[in-house]
């Protein structure tokens, strides 16, 4: 049962957001955002960029190229940068991120990512399990990053092997193996043989604000004499668990909250937890997907 409850707790702070509680930002009749009542009144000191309407805020429909969106929202949000409007912008990344109306359709701007967050936009990413497998197929164990103390969110926290988020000009599978490469030292030969394996998604909330988040997962079985290595100082070492290892660091809450999440689903997928024994089990399969409308 502490695992149970444990596993609860992961899912609640993955997606402690409430959709109810905020108003949409419109792009070209698309709803790319959710916004907190403070931010919807900051923008409309921006008349030039943004409009309001019923729902929520629209960006102005003269800016109608993807390029025409990108500049004026940098305008705004590097003047906030200046102004110090808001104080996590202080980890400015100089990382662009595409926003998309439709995530099969093209994107309609960029936008720095730490500034996503303010306009609840959707952030998308992909992280990698590594696993060693016994000679008898089963799952022996589980390889564990240790995120370096120098990150600006979640330091010394336990996470994949690798994850990151897809910047401008990626595709999804290119943004695994930069990362996997980047933070594993996984060379391409290698990397080829990752398998995807579907989605996670949540929608949380924090003091630098809204994170409706989609990570393509990756699954990655590796020799068990291979030790990978960091390459971009992100990651300050890596273990190789065992499951129950895995298992207890998960209820310690000393693994990076959303990547735990994506371990609960690794778990429900390689049936290291099965319906007759978690008691939460139905409840934790619903919730790797929250559906942002």
């Amino acid at each position: 049962m502490a695992f149970s409850k444990a596993f609860v707790a992961i899912v609640g702070a993955c997606n402690n957001a409430k959709q109810d509680e905020c108003t949409w930002f419109v792009i070209n009749d698309q709803k790319v955002g959710l916004l907190t009542p403070k931010v919807r009144q900051l923008l409309l000191c921006d008349s030039d960029v943004f409009e309001p309407f019923e729902g929520g805020m629209k960006l102005n429909p003269l800016l109608n190229t993807f390029d025409k969106r990108s500049a004026a929202v940098a305008n705004v949000i590097n003047r906030w940068r200046k102004e110090e409007i808001f104080p996590f912008f202080s980890n400015w990344r100089n990382e662009d991120l595409n926003i998309w109306g439709r995530f099969d359709e093209k994107p309609l701007l960029k936008m720095e990512r730490v500034a996503l967050s303010v306009f609840g936009a959707k952030q998308y990413g992909a992280h990698i399990n590594g696993y060693v497998k016994s000679e008898d197929g089963n799952i022996k164990g589980i390889w564990v990053a240790t995120r370096a103390l120098t990150k600006s969110t979640s330091p010394g926290k336990y996470d994949q092997l690798s994850a990151g988020a897809m910047s401008v000009g990626d595709d999804i599978v290119g943004c695994a193996r930069r990362e996997v490469h980047e933070e594993a030292g996984i060379s391409h030969d290698i990397s080829e043989k990752m398998k995807p394996v579907g989605t996670v998604s949540y929608f949380y909330k924090d003091e630098r604000g809204l994170f409706p988040e989609v990570q393509f997962i990756y699954d990655l079985e590796l020799q068990e004499d291979y030790i990978p290595r960091n390459i971009d100082g992100e990651v300050s070492e890596f273990t190789l668990m065992s499951i129950e290892q895995v298992k207890r660091v998960l209820i310690n809450d000393e693994f990076k909250f959303n990547s735990a999440l994506v371990m609960l689903d690794f778990f429900i997928r390689h049936a290291v937890i099965a319906p007759d024994e978690e008691t939460y089990y139905v409840f934790l399969a619903e919730h790797m997907l929250s559906l942002i409308h």
